[in-house]
């Protein structure tokens, strides 16, 4: 039988939708440039006055009523950031910058920038109405 590794040791994932629901895109954008791929501790105080242990990524993005389910759920835990680039990529086309921009910005091809961001597809691969 397998021992079960203590919940603080146990790596834990947040998802771009789970992220989604808590930033809104402009701060999910420059939070995923900055931390995407990385690690980042969520404190079990997050959100709390008075909290001086160690400061969070999201303790200025994520509203107050969201904090504590993020608490709950994560805290005290170090977490995965997704990468987010097909969200990047979505983001960065909205704002007016070309494939070859997105693609360098992104270290990803051109190609990869164009299925990315290009009409969103049905499950049998046709462009949707």
């Amino acid at each position: 039988m397998e021992k079960e590794e203590p919940m603080s040791e146990r790596k834990r994932s947040l998802s771009l939708d789970y992220l989604e629901t808590l930033i809104p895109a402009s701060g999910l954008v420059r939070f995923l440039e900055q931390y995407g791929g990385s690690k980042i501790y969520v404190p079990k105080t997050l959100g709390l006055a008075g909290n001086r242990v160690r400061t969070c990524p999201l303790e200025g993005l994520v509203a107050w009523p969201r904090k504590k389910e993020l608490r709950e759920k994560f805290g005290g835990l170090d977490v995965c950031v997704p990468m987010g680039k097909s969200f990047l990529a979505r983001q960065y086309k909205k704002d007016g910058l070309d494939n070859k921009a997105i693609s360098r910005k992104l270290g990803i091809g051109v190609r990869r920038v164009a299925i990315m961001t290009g009409p969103e597809k049905t499950c049998s691969g046709n462009a949707a109405a």
